[in-house]
């Protein structure tokens, strides 16, 4: 007889509200588990009776269904520590996702690059506020460009978050960290000073899902900014502009990773700061006359 995936989950839930950073993460984790659950329960078996057959079949139809690698890494990683988990409280005696190690991604996918300077421009010019949904469609751009907000950070913000006396912002970040950054001069003119939803991006039933907002902001560079499939863009893109853009104007060192929300000095200088080794031999030479 099989077992509710709820009671089963129970213990592991406490788990994951533990070690997870944060409640998109256990929500994540969560739809996994439901999965493999589901998966299992065509096979007539729970938790305990998997196989390694079973995690190299369910991956096998991960693939062949088109999920993304960060998908499948992402799934690899819950059932690991899930199945460790369950090795630790003496449920299981052999781990079945060990062969998960043995199994290949599809290929390695490069983290988003910067637009130039040209093409940021671009962007931020052809941007429309005719419509509330063409606000809507801008705002989330400029969100994610000129305040360097994440997608899902984007989808949470509420009107309640923008302080137009003080023009700052608060995000709900990585982790359920909260920080407050300035607003740039377009969001504080488009910001209704009395606006009447909860959510920025908000329907009749609840605010808008990100895959609708991440639909919106690759409609405007691809419809209203015209770039081509040449430029790589995703919705990330917008937040290494934000992030290029800094760089670029020589912010110190300091406040850059204040207003990146950066958790480390080394991520933001690997994928932002160019060093010219002009430079670098100058300032050596300086300090060693």
């Amino acid at each position: 007889m099989l077992t509710n995936p709820i009671v089963e989950l129970h213990p592991y839930s406490d788990f994951l509200k533990k070690y997870m950073k944060s409640e998109e993460s256990m929500k994540a984790y969560g739809a996994d588990l439901k999965t493999l659950y589901l998966f299992l329960k065509e096979r007539k078996k729970n938790w305990h009776r998997a196989d390694p057959q079973d995690f190299s079949d369910l991956f096998i139809r991960f693939q062949e269904k088109g999920n993304k690698d960060n998908t499948i890494q992402r799934r690899r990683a819950c059932y690991r520590k899930f199945y460790k988990y369950l090795l630790r409280i003496n449920k299981i005696k052999d781990d079945p996702t060990l062969i998960l190690d043995d199994i290949p991604l599809k290929s390695v996918q490069p983290n988003p690059k910067s637009l130039d300077k040209e093409q940021r421009e671009n962007l931020i010019a052809c941007l429309k506020f005719d419509t509330r949904i063409n606000c809507m469609k801008s705002m989330a751009v400029i969100l994610g460009m000129q305040h360097g907000l994440r997608l899902h950070e984007i989808a949470k913000i509420k009107w309640s978050d923008f302080d137009r006396e003080k023009k700052r912002l608060t995000v709900l970040g990585k982790g359920r960290k909260l920080a407050t950054i300035p607003m740039s001069q377009l969001l504080f003119n488009i910001t209704p000073p009395n606006p009447a939803p909860e959510f920025v991006f908000q329907q009749c039933e609840g605010h808008w899902d990100k895959g609708t907002i991440a639909r919106w902001i690759i409609s405007v560079a691809r419809d209203w900014a015209g770039f081509g499939p040449e430029i790589h863009f995703s919705t990330h893109t917008l937040r290494h502009c934000f992030c290029t853009a800094i760089a670029e104007m020589n912010v110190p060192i300091q406040y850059a990773i204040r207003l990146t929300r950066h958790s480390s000095v080394e991520t933001y200088i690997k994928n932002y700061v160019k060093l010219e080794e002009t430079e670098i031999d100058k300032f050596h030479s300086e300090v060693f006359k």
